[in-house]
Order: structure tokens, then C-alpha cells, then sequence
């Protein structure tokens, strides 16, 4: 079974370098759009058995315009709340900049095993993993063997569970920087527990954008 994991197009939100949550969401800018636009071309032939999306709308419009590139029929496209991106509390919507130096704010990029969720009222990531491992293991688990999936989500969420699901350490997940929007992370499992890396952070548009 292989999982196509892709990133949402860049937002506004994005785009002013503002912390882009679970709790917030704003529409794909141009470049975006674009960027959604060329990934549905480069995964044109790959033949999707099922699609799940986060149920924000800019996952979605993401999942739509990938899927209307496919050359062959395409799957409806099932939301999973699990797939929401994680609960930044307070600082969802805000620009990122402004919280340099207060609490909790560095472990959150580079030390998420000592990441103090109460500091900014959100979510931490042994909760965040937790829950994106799951809706993935459910999804296997209703799936055939040479299934090909497409999950479309979110930076942070995508970024921490890929990288668990391939066995790093709680605080090594963010190591490897977030990955790109727009982009498509490829993992096969046989038995919903381990996992391959395929390919990483593919981006036919390169377009880098803070978390």
C-alpha cells in the first residue's frame, strides 16, 4: 500500500508569515493554486483508490485541484477531522515573529518532546501524533493491499507523523524541516505499522513558506 501524502498549496496566511493552525484558515493565493495545479500534473497517472483531506478548506481546494489533473476516474474526497493541522491556541493567526522569546516558543521548531502546549493554549505534538498515526492506521485498515492513497493536510501535522511513522524520535520530528506546500511525500507499508520512505518533500512548484 503506498500514501501520497501532500501539503496544501501556500495560503494568505502563509503568505504573511503568520502562525497557520488548526484554528485558522485562509484561501490559496495565486501561487498556491498554481502550486496544486502542477502537483495534480505530476501525479496525473498515479491512479487513487481512496482520497482523505483535512476538513479545513484550504486542504480541500488543495485535494480538488490535484485530483481534477488525474487522467483516470478519481475517488470522492473524505474528510478526516484527525487530519486537521495541530491547535496552536493562542498563537493560530498570529504573525509567527512577534512570539520569538516567549515561552515555549523554540522548542516548538526545534524541540517538540519538550514542547509545553500550555504555554501558548494548544495542542502538543505527542497528542498531535497520536491522533495523524491513527487516522492513517484506520485508513489501512480499511484499504486493500496495492491500494494508492491520497492524504492531503498540513505542514506540522504531515511533517511530525511522517517522520513517526517512520520511526524517529519524538524530538527529532521536526529535524528534517517542515515540508514544502504543495508537495507530495510518498511512504509504503505492508502491515500499517512500518513504513518506507518512497520519496520526500517532491515539489514540482518549489515555493517555501513558515509554518
Amino acid at each position: 500500500m503506498q500514501f501520497y501524502f501532500v501539503r496544501h498549496g501556500t495560503t494568505l496566511i502563509n503568505q504573511e508569515a503568520k502562525f497557520n493552525g488548526g484554528g485558522v484558515d485562509s484561501a490559496l493565493t495565486d501561487a498556491g493554486r498554481q502550486g496544486a495545479v502542477a502537483l495534480g500534473d505530476y501525479l496525473s497517472d498515479i491512479s487513487f483508490q481512496s482520497c482523505f483531506s483535512s476538513p479545513l478548506p484550504r486542504a480541500l481546494r488543495t485535494a480538488e485541484l490535484v485530483l481534477a489533473r488525474n487522467t483516470g476516474p478519481t475517488p470522492p474526497i473524505q474528510q478526516c477531522e484527525s487530519l486537521r493541522e495541530i491547535d496552536l491556541g493562542d498563537w493560530d493567526g498570529t504573525v509567527i515573529e512577534t512570539h520569538r522569546g516567549t515561552a515555549g516558543f523554540d522548542d516548538y521548531f526545534a524541540r517538540p518532546d519538550r514542547f509545553n502546549a500550555a504555554s501558548n493554549h494548544g495542542e502538543d505534538f505527542p497528542h498531535l501524533i497520536s491522533r495523524g498515526k491513527a487516522a492513517i492506521l484506520s485508513i489501512f485498515q480499511r484499504s486493500e493491499a496495492d491500494d494508492r492513497i491520497l492524504v492531503v493536510s498540513h505542514g506540522v501535522l504531515l511533517t511530525t507523523v511522517m517522520n513517526s511513522l517512520l520511526g524517529v524520535a519524538l524530538k527529532d520530528v521536526r529535524s528534517t524541516g517542515t515540508i514544502d506546500n504543495a508537495s507530495v511525500t510518498i511512504l509504503s507499508t505492508d502491515d500499517g505499522t512500518h513504513f518506507h520512505n518512497l520519496a520526500w518533500n517532491v515539489t514540482p512548484v518549489k515555493d517555501q513558506t513558515p509554518d
